[in-house]
Protein backbone atom coordinates (compact mmCIF):
# COMPACT_ATOMS: atom_id res chain seq x y z
CA UNK A 1 0.00 0.00 0.00
CA UNK A 2 1.51 3.33 -0.98
CA UNK A 3 0.89 6.74 0.58
CA UNK A 4 -1.88 7.73 -1.85
CA UNK A 5 -3.87 4.59 -1.04
CA UNK A 6 -3.43 5.28 2.68
CA UNK A 7 -4.66 8.84 2.23
CA UNK A 8 -7.66 7.59 0.27
CA UNK A 9 -8.57 5.22 3.11
CA UNK A 10 -8.18 8.00 5.69
CA UNK A 11 -10.31 10.38 3.59
CA UNK A 12 -13.08 7.78 3.26
CA UNK A 13 -13.07 7.18 7.02
CA UNK A 14 -13.22 10.91 7.76
CA UNK A 15 -16.10 11.37 5.32
CA UNK A 16 -17.96 8.45 6.90
CA UNK A 17 -17.54 9.91 10.38
CA UNK A 18 -18.54 13.39 9.19
CA UNK A 19 -21.67 12.09 7.46
CA UNK A 20 -22.75 9.96 10.40
CA UNK A 21 -22.22 12.80 12.91
CA UNK A 22 -23.95 15.49 10.81
CA UNK A 23 -27.50 14.10 10.63
CA UNK A 24 -29.48 17.38 10.64
CA UNK A 25 -27.35 20.44 11.44
CA UNK A 26 -30.13 23.02 10.96
CA UNK A 27 -32.73 21.41 13.20
CA UNK A 28 -31.67 23.19 16.39
CA UNK A 29 -31.04 26.88 16.94
CA UNK A 30 -29.31 26.53 20.32
CA UNK A 31 -25.95 24.82 20.76
CA UNK A 32 -26.23 21.45 22.46
CA UNK A 33 -24.26 20.83 25.67
CA UNK A 34 -21.85 17.92 25.49
CA UNK A 35 -21.75 15.86 28.66
CA UNK A 36 -18.44 14.59 30.05
CA UNK A 37 -19.60 11.05 29.35
CA UNK A 38 -20.15 11.90 25.69
CA UNK A 39 -16.74 13.54 25.54
CA UNK A 40 -15.06 10.44 26.97
CA UNK A 41 -16.97 8.25 24.52
CA UNK A 42 -15.91 10.47 21.60
CA UNK A 43 -12.31 10.43 22.80
CA UNK A 44 -12.33 6.63 22.93
CA UNK A 45 -13.93 6.39 19.48
CA UNK A 46 -11.33 8.75 18.01
CA UNK A 47 -8.56 6.76 19.65
CA UNK A 48 -9.93 3.53 18.18
CA UNK A 49 -10.27 5.10 14.73
CA UNK A 50 -6.71 6.41 14.83
CA UNK A 51 -5.46 2.98 15.86
CA UNK A 52 -7.40 1.29 13.04
CA UNK A 53 -6.05 3.78 10.49
CA UNK A 54 -2.50 3.26 11.74
CA UNK A 55 -2.92 -0.51 11.46
CA UNK A 56 -4.19 -0.18 7.90
CA UNK A 57 -1.35 2.13 6.91
CA UNK A 58 1.28 -0.12 8.45
CA UNK A 59 -0.24 -3.41 7.25
CA UNK A 60 2.06 -3.66 4.27
CA UNK A 61 5.17 -2.50 6.12
CA UNK A 62 5.23 -5.22 8.78
CA UNK A 63 5.06 -8.27 6.56
CA UNK A 64 8.21 -10.09 7.60
CA UNK A 65 8.96 -13.56 8.83
CA UNK A 66 9.99 -14.06 12.42
CA UNK A 67 12.07 -16.85 13.90
CA UNK A 68 11.10 -18.58 17.13
CA UNK A 69 14.05 -17.13 19.03
CA UNK A 70 13.22 -13.63 17.82
CA UNK A 71 9.59 -14.11 18.84
CA UNK A 72 10.65 -15.28 22.32
CA UNK A 73 12.92 -12.25 22.64
CA UNK A 74 10.13 -9.83 21.71
CA UNK A 75 7.43 -11.56 23.77
CA UNK A 76 8.14 -9.65 27.05
CA UNK A 77 7.88 -6.33 25.20
CA UNK A 78 4.54 -7.33 23.73
CA UNK A 79 3.30 -8.59 27.08
CA UNK A 80 4.20 -5.30 28.78
CA UNK A 81 2.47 -3.38 25.97
CA UNK A 82 -0.63 -5.54 26.45
CA UNK A 83 -0.59 -4.94 30.21
CA UNK A 84 -0.28 -1.20 29.59
CA UNK A 85 -3.30 -1.31 27.26
CA UNK A 86 -5.27 -3.19 29.93
CA UNK A 87 -4.39 -0.55 32.53
CA UNK A 88 -5.41 2.29 30.20
CA UNK A 89 -8.72 0.55 29.47
CA UNK A 90 -9.36 -0.06 33.18
CA UNK A 91 -8.58 3.57 34.06
CA UNK A 92 -10.83 4.86 31.28
CA UNK A 93 -13.67 2.62 32.40
CA UNK A 94 -13.16 3.63 36.02
CA UNK A 95 -13.22 7.33 35.12
CA UNK A 96 -16.36 6.83 33.05
CA UNK A 97 -18.14 5.00 35.87
CA UNK A 98 -17.16 7.68 38.37
CA UNK A 99 -18.50 10.41 36.10
CA UNK A 100 -21.72 8.47 35.57
CA UNK A 101 -22.19 8.09 39.33
CA UNK A 102 -21.32 11.76 39.90
CA UNK A 103 -23.95 12.95 37.40
CA UNK A 104 -26.61 10.39 38.37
Amino acid sequence: MDASEGLAIVNRMVETVALSDDADPGSSTTPKETSPTDMLRLKQQMSNQCFEMEVQLNAGKNKRSCSASEAERELPDFMSELEEAKVVHFNSTLALHRMQMWHA
